[in-house]
């Protein structure tokens, strides 16, 4: 799992078959380590950033096959839910088992449990926002654990 440009570095990470395996570039930090089922990628830039296009190539992201699901908050103004449900339309275009998911009523910070009130970062509790996060995540854990 992964938010905002951790999303996009769970989504190379996983699915990169050359550097990040035993024997690529990376080998030193993944010797031994299995490669996920599942990525949740959260609020991820995966096509703009501060007015700055971003190439999107499902292609540069390796051939690894582990399920995707992209989420995106309705409110997210840093990474609009836009880019991951075009990401995922175009992951599932070249045949990956990708999904979109939107997260009603979540600004960026709200989909990892926070959100900035009077320039300071707090933690949000009980947040339906926040609620939809959880369960998407314990329910992907569930359904790869469960071999569906």
């Amino acid at each position: 799992m992964g938010h905002s440009i951790g999303g996009t570095n769970a989504l190379v990470g996983t699915l990169d078959t050359t550097r990040f395996v035993p024997g690529g570039s990376y080998d030193e930090c993944f010797d031994g380590v299995s490669r996920p089922d599942a990525v949740v990628a959260l609020g991820g830039c995966h096509c703009e950033h501060a007015g700055a296009s971003i190439p999107f190539d499902t292609a540069a992201y390796g051939d690894g096959d582990a399920r995707l699901i992209l989420a995106g908050g309705t409110e997210d103004e840093v990474c609009p839910a836009w880019q991951s449900e075009d990401a995922a339309a175009a992951f599932r275009e070249a045949g990956r088992d990708a999904r979109y998911v939107e997260i009603a009523g979540a600004n960026h910070m709200r989909l990892i449990g926070h959100d900035i009130v009077d320039g300071e970062c707090t933690t949000v509790e009980d947040d339906l926002a926040v609620a939809a996060v959880v369960r998407l995540i314990l329910d992907t854990i569930e359904e790869v654990g469960a071999g569906g």
